[in-house]
């Protein structure tokens, strides 16, 4: 047991007390998640790191391993291995079709941004064509082009196959509405914007 009589004893037991809210707010937070079927975030990592940081201030610093009761840190190696499996995917499934159909970046005037609204959130970034958008809720990737008429592509990656989808764009607006997500069909929709308020970026 700590003596909490010392001061570091108890600025770091209570260090970790934060942390240890931050993790059932997490935990709370993935429940959450699971029963309404909608993506809500928590704060992974940053509990495990208070509850480290915490202990390690005090004498019993074999304490700072119940960071590992953070679902962040168990899941860490596993996003960064999903990413950069994700992210080689790229040349074979993007790729191939890009040079199948000739694919290309077409001539636009000013400034244009993208808008994606997903079960999760609604996400707005700078716009460009051939250029990879990955996201995580639902798990999937997407990339805009065009032909050498002009023809605008949505090129979808369910990564459930080997190749990628092409569904026709026009250069506006798009809805795919048959994303399979945790046993859940659900809708992402891609907008393109001439306009946007920068400070909602």
């Amino acid at each position: 047991m700590l003596d909490l009589s010392q001061p570091r004893n108890l600025a770091g037991a209570v260090l970790a007390g934060f942390g240890a809210v931050f993790v059932i707010l997490t935990y709370a937070a993935y429940a959450a998640s699971r029963r309404g079927g909608r993506y809500v975030s928590g704060f992974p990592i940053l509990g495990g790191l208070l509850i480290a940081v915490g202990f390690l201030i005090t004498e019993n610093r074999w304490l700072a391993l119940l960071a590992l009761t953070d679902p962040g840190f168990l899941m860490l190696p596993y996003a960064l291995i999903r990413d950069h499996r994700d992210r080689n995917r790229f040349p074979a499934v993007f790729g191939s079709a890009i040079q199948a159909h000739g694919f290309q970046t077409p001539p636009h005037p000013g400034e244009r941004y993208i808008r994606i609204t997903t079960p999760a959130d609604s996400l707005t970034h700078w716009f460009q064509y051939l250029h990879p958008y990955y996201l995580r809720v639902p798990h999937i990737a997407f990339m805009l082009c065009a032909d050498a008429e002009g023809n605008g592509y949505l090129l979808l990656d369910r990564y459930t196959g080997s190749k990628a989808e092409l569904l026709p764009f026009d250069g506006s607006r798009i809805t795919v509405d048959d994303i399979v997500y945790r046993n859940q069909t659900v809708s992402v929709t891609v907008e393109i914007l001439q306009e946007i308020d920068r400070q909602n970026l």
